[in-house]
């Protein structure tokens, strides 16, 4: 099962590092930071530049940004590695997404990210004397956390929105639109064109492979967002697990939850699911051997198909 995951990852890895990693200098991606530019308002200082975030704030930053603190948004700081092809920048991150890092192939690629402090958010609380002590040149937020943005504004950070949200958990809506505003903040980085193209191609041959399977043989999948000793947390039909299973050609067994973002369940809500598959995400520390294994608290997973 190790071994499957970690194909699993590289595959996925593979895929993105070439979009990210490797365009900077690409024709599309020069394009795209003029097309960029001229969206974004440019600073009467040549040290600055003023962007409009994803909750509609006027923001101006400098240019030269080296330290980058992310607060509530899990997947970004892998995205900003991935679209830098370093870690070296990301000086904060929460603690799930570093959990993300050290269970995925992310930390093995770039063991930099590693190097970032966790210490100046616990549970979407912001700690602004400790995230002071990390001098970041930008901050960024979730754009559905308005106060959090008030705060880091009220502490003197140049605090930046990021929705996850804004476009119904469409993941590459979403990731277009992070990278589209990130080659807006980081021009010399600028690569939103490359990735819509690769995001497009790759949307259409999954869906020529998958369109064709019939609706009783779809399979039924579980995603595992978050496990301890205390509580269980997936995907309903308003979180990027339901995107995930209609795009692979699957069902989400929790599309009868309609809550935003991740939700609690208990293990008899799973026995009536009774999954085929459960995609364990990197963001808990949980295991598949746990699962197998019964590892975690008192839950009894021999019943899951």
């Amino acid at each position: 099962m190790k071994k499957f995951k970690k194909i699993i990852c590289a595959i996925l890895i593979a895929a993105m590092v070439p979009v990210f990693g490797g365009c900077s200098s690409s024709s599309s991606s020069s394009s795209s930071s003029k097309a960029n530019a001229s969206s974004s308002q440019a600073s009467s200082s040549s040290d600055t530049i003023t962007i409009t975030d994803q909750a509609g704030n006027e923001v101006t930053l400098p240019k030269d940004i080296k330290r980058i603190a992310v607060c509530d948004i899990l997947p970004l700081p892998s995205v900003l590695t991935v679209f830098f092809n370093s870690g070296d920048k990301i000086v904060g991150m929460s603690e799930p997404s570093m959990t993300a890092a050290k269970n995925g192939l992310l930390g093995e690629l770039y063991p930099e990210i590693l190097k970032a402090d966790t210490g100046f958010i616990k549970d979407s609380e912001v700690n602004t004397e400790e995230l002071l002590k990390l001098k970041p040149d930008v901050v960024f937020y979730g754009a559905s956390n308005p106060e959090m943005g008030d705060k880091l504004r009220e502490a003197g950070f140049n605090a930046v929105a990021i929705s996850v949200n804004k476009w119904e958990y469409n993941t590459i809506e979403t990731l277009n639109n992070w990278i589209d505003l990130l080659s807006q903040i980081f021009p010399e980085d600028a690569k939103a064109d490359v990735v819509k193209k690769h995001s497009e191609e790759v949307y259409k041959m999954v869906q020529d492979r998958v369109k064709d399977i019939p609706d009783d043989e779809r399979a039924n999948v579980f995603f595992l967002f978050k496990y301890d000793e205390t509580s269980i947390a997936t995907s309903g039909n308003s979180f990027f697990g339901s995107w995930w299973a209609k795009s692979i050609g699957a069902k989400n067994v929790a599309d009868d939850i309609e809550k935003d973002n991740a939700v609690p369940v208990n293990m008899e809500q799973i026995y009536k699911y009774n999954p085929d598959i459960i995609f364990v995400t990197n963001f808990t520390q949980a295991q598949p051997e746990d699962l197998y294994n019964n590892t975690i608290g008192s839950n009894d997973w021999s019943k899951v198909k």
